[in-house]
């Protein structure tokens, strides 16, 4: 496990690993609601402001957003230049930030 991050109404948890996977989990059944695959190890996960969509940082280089309810790819954002990508939740309700060096471009 890598990252971990609570969804802002407490009912799923999101679980990134180094095994490329993301499993999101009903806290009060205990059940695995969804299980995603990702290009390489997943180094950082975010639940947009109402939940709807989680954001993946890979080793891959990408930041993935998935819609939760579907589990499929809304938008990638791909890191041109080396090293991995952190996601991290913002408070104004935007999905994510992307943190890049100077020297990295973005394509989405």
């Amino acid at each position: 496990v890598r990252s971990v991050a609570w969804s802002h109404d407490d009912k799923f948890l999101a679980i990134g690993s180094k095994d490329k996977t993301v499993t999101i989990i009903d806290v009060a059944s205990g059940e695995v609601v969804r299980e995603l695959t990702h290009g390489g190890a997943v180094r950082s996960v975010a639940w947009s402001h109402d939940d709807k969509f989680l954001t993946v940082g890979s080793e891959d280089k990408t930041a993935t957003i998935v819609d939760v309810a579907s589990g499929e790819v809304v938008r990638e954002i791909t890191r041109a230049h080396g090293g991995d990508v952190r996601v991290i939740p913002t408070r104004s309700g935007a999905c994510f930030e992307v943190r890049l060096p100077r020297s990295a471009s973005v394509r989405a």
